[in-house]
């Protein structure tokens, strides 16, 4: 997939539209004002370009304290009002019963208005479980990330993979009852995270990667 890329400045404001990523990106320029609000919103749609509804979104600085979250209205729209802060990360974590993939939005600066437009995928449903002596564990963190495989199977560099593939191809959930996990995901290679902040006699991680063709149960990941 190659991208095509313009930019051009209309009444102030510069706007970047990326076709074949699935995303489009506006901004505006930054506020002078430190104590100034700025707006990042957008608006998730369809294949059609139908806006997607009641579908959970959140916003947070990748370095603060930041921490919010919205649901789309009936037109797919969002919007978050903050302060200037430092880098954000946009999360879509759409319901399991709509079969739309979790996209994930890395480096949305947070001292500029941004208004994204993101269309969504749908995706396959993957299960596990989290384990440390056989005893289900509660409350952590999964993060998947896409990852590009070379002819072995080793992963090779993340930095290579097209922008759809960075915002699609990754999301995060949190284990529940008995250590369980699910998430939707696009169909590619994967890169599974457990991160333990809370168990002292577990390990502090456990990464497994994966390729996802169709829905799956990818069994227990041992701490």
């Amino acid at each position: 997939m190659r991208f095509c890329t313009s930019k051009f400045s209309v009444l102030g404001l510069s706007l970047c539209l990326v076709s074949a990523c699935s995303l489009l990106f506006f901004s505006s320029a930054s506020a002078a004002d430190p104590k100034a609000v700025v707006q990042t919103s957008g608006r998730l749609v369809n294949l059609k370009g139908d806006g997607v509804a009641n579908i959970p979104v959140y916003l947070w600085e990748q370095k603060g304290e930041l921490s919010l979250a919205a649901k789309t209205r009936a037109d797919g729209g969002f919007n978050f009002e903050h302060p200037l802060c430092g880098a954000l990360t946009l999360e879509i974590l759409p319901p399991l019963k709509t079969s739309y993939a979790c996209a994930l939005i890395d480096e949305v600066p947070g001292d500029q208005n941004r208004k994204l437009i993101v269309e969504m995928r749908l995706g396959h449903l993957i299960s596990g479980h989290v384990v440390h002596d056989d005893k289900g564990l509660k409350g952590l963190l999964v993060r998947v990330r896409p990852v590009e495989l070379d002819k072995q199977g080793s992963q090779i560099d993340y930095s290579n993979l097209e922008r759809s593939e960075k915002i699609h191809g990754g999301g995060t959930t949190t284990t529940g009852k008995d250590g369980a996990f699910t998430l939707i995901l696009t169909p590619g290679h994967k890169q599974l995270t457990v991160v333990n902040n809370k168990y002292p006699g577990a390990k502090k991680k456990v990464e497994q990667t994966l390729t996802v063709r169709e829905n799956q149960n990818i069994g227990a990941l041992h701490l």
